[in-house]
């Protein structure tokens, strides 16, 4: 598990669980785009841990482009 490193205190089958959650709540995606349900997802818990204080715009934050022209080549 790639960032498992970055969790040493915390037991690898709930650091599983909590990626499988996770997973299937579109925040780790399978290819770059990044899904607006996704990016809901993340901006809700950064604002509800105060790292950020405010809603911003889907728009305003993310750029699926790039993305876009990666999976066509």
């Amino acid at each position: 598990m790639a960032i498992a490193s970055f969790f040493p205190a915390l037991d690898r089958g709930v650091l599983a669980r909590a990626l499988a959650h996770y997973q299937t709540q579109l925040v780790w995606g399978r290819d770059p785009v990044l899904p607006e349900d996704g990016f809901d997802c993340l901006r809700r818990s950064l604002i509800s841990n105060g790292f950020i204080h405010g809603p911003v715009a889907y728009e305003a934050c993310v750029d699926n482009d790039r993305a876009h022209r990666v999976i066509a080549e």
